[in-house]
């Protein structure tokens, strides 16, 4: 989809959330990904999270220079 405009800074991460299904990764060969459980994209939403050392998935995401 297009559309999505949210604040960002240097040192965010890029995630997603999906309800049911599977995200295809990869999990060896790369620097590793984060990984909660359930929907925490409100602020102050706190989590615990699992580090998948080597594993990958594919997200992409532009953006303008600050303004």
């Amino acid at each position: 989809f297009t559309g999505l405009s949210i604040a960002v800074e240097e040192g965010d991460y890029i995630g997603c959330y999906f309800l049911a299904g599977y995200m295809e990764r990869d999990n060896v060969g790369f620097s590793g990904m984060w990984f909660a459980q359930n929907e925490h994209i409100d602020p102050n939403d706190e989590a615990d999270y699992t580090f998948y050392d080597g594993d990958a998935i594919s997200l992409y995401g532009i953006g303008e220079g600050p303004a």
